[in-house]
């Protein structure tokens, strides 16, 4: 669980299906930006939006597993795994980073993708995600090749440990 004390007019985005409660909070949400962002970034369709109204506000979201936060300098950057992202301020600029990767010429390859924070601002991580299609995918083979609707397997995330200009 994550209480976010909110002052009036700060904005967070939140990934989708995060958002538990809130307290004198406006709400709103955007498509996520681009189609490979929807399908590869495991962030979902859609981002939520909050706005503190006048007064304090309090919002409250849930995290797989422990959450973390880390506050970016101006043009600091942070590489999450696209599941692991749950917050960021809306001055924390998002792009998404594939790597192509080659084991030899006659070899497959595949991709390894990471969601790319640049500063300034604050960026949530979770040490945990699920995620749909893996997990129905995995309970499927676990109940013997059955795949029901809404298994989701949780794994753990990996954020790098470091980032660019400094550790963490």
């Amino acid at each position: 669980l994550v209480a976010m004390p909110m002052v009036l007019g700060s904005q967070i985005l939140v990934r989708e299906h995060a958002f538990l409660a809130a307290a004198n909070v406006d709400y709103t949400f955007e498509r996520a930006g681009g189609f490979g962002s929807m399908l590869f970034g495991s962030q979902g369709f859609f981002i939520d939006r909050f706005t503190a109204l006048p007064g304090d506000g309090l919002l409250f979201l849930h995290a797989h597993g422990n959450a973390q936060e880390f506050t970016l300098g101006p043009g600091e950057v942070i590489d999450v795994e696209p599941g692991a992202w749950l917050y960021r301020d809306v001055s924390v600029g998002y792009t998404q980073q594939v790597f192509g990767l080659k084991t030899g010429m006659f070899s497959g390859g595949g991709n390894l993708v990471w969601n790319r924070f640049t500063g300034p601002g604050r960026v949530g991580s979770q040490s945990g995600y699920c995620s749909g299609e893996a997990g129905a995918m995995a309970a499927g083979a676990a109940l013997g090749g059955r795949v029901s609707a809404g298994h989701a397997v949780c794994s753990p995330a990996r954020t790098p440990p470091a980032r660019a200009g400094g550790s963490l």
